[in-house]
């Protein structure tokens, strides 16, 4: 009996000890799958590349992109055709949150520049606070049944650059809207105010970009011309004012538009 019983102790602390060094064990192996598991976690963290931040255009100048999705543009229809004076704005929409719309100066929007500019949204935000002026043209392809045009932004100019762009636009806008019509002198002398105005800003943003001549390179002998032969020497002597206009004209039209000038002025010499 007191055999049986010592027997029987000696193989209950076995059996103990072996549950004991069994659970040990597994503590052990649990602690070291979590370590690793964390060590491998820690290592993948630093040695993905974060992404590299956005930036702005490194230098502020007149940048241009195609218009695209007019296509969608339910309310655009061919009296859009044309140049257009208006404004860019940044959105973040579900197709492209870079976006960067082209809308007109009554506020239709005509389309977008090509998805995912990042650094045309970056530098739209951080210097015009999302929102700047812009010009471009818009046209149809009647075989192909699809838009066109390109945008104009001045990105990161000072205010008296952006100013002059204005200036240039609008006054050509204006005298355009002169086309074909016939003018009297006034109206004429008006146009070369404008066209002078135009001419001369045009010398602020010329590192930017170079606009066409103002006006019909014909304009001002003409009228030199007809306020010749209406002996209107007054009127002729006060196109002294637009020499900047004169000088750009070719040699021929300078010339034959100095001379009247200096006529005039000898005649005017005469009647005074």
């Amino acid at each position: 009996m007191t055999i049986t019983l010592i027997i029987t102790g000696i193989l209950v602390i076995i059996l103990i000890r072996s549950m004991i060094k069994s659970g040990t064990n597994d503590s052990v192996e649990i602690t070291y799958e979590s370590e690793s598991s964390h060590q491998s976690k820690h290592n993948f963290h630093n040695t993905t590349p974060k992404s590299a931040p956005i930036e702005t255009y490194k230098n502020p100048g007149l940048k241009s992109f195609n218009i695209v999705g007019t296509y969608f543009r339910d309310n655009v229809n061919k009296s859009d055709l044309g140049n257009f004076i208006g404004y860019v704005k940044t959105e973040d929409n579900r197709h492209d949150r870079y976006a960067v719309a082209v809308y007109t100066q009554s506020g239709k929007q005509l389309g977008y520049t090509p998805k995912g500019n990042q650094r045309l949204n970056k530098s739209l935000s951080q210097w015009h606070y999302g929102k700047t002026f812009a010009w471009g043209s818009l046209g149809y392809d009647d075989y192909n049944q699809s838009w066109y045009g390109e945008v104009y932004i001045p990105i990161g100019l000072k205010g008296k650059e952006n100013v002059a762009f204005q200036t240039i636009l609008e006054n050509k806008m204006k005298i355009d809207e002169f086309k074909g019509k016939e003018l009297n002198t006034e109206e004429s002398f008006q146009i070369l105010d404008k066209a002078l105005e135009a001419l001369n800003c045009q010398n602020i943003v010329k590192k930017h970009f170079k606009f066409e001549y103002p006006l019909h390179k014909n304009f001002i002998p003409s009228l030199s011309s007809r306020l010749e032969k209406n002996k209107d020497w007054e009127q002729l002597i006060r196109l002294k004012k637009y020499n900047p206009l004169i000088n750009e004209l070719s040699e021929s039209f300078r010339g034959a538009s100095l001379r009247r000038i200096k006529k005039a002025e000898e005649k005017f010499v005469k009647i005074v």
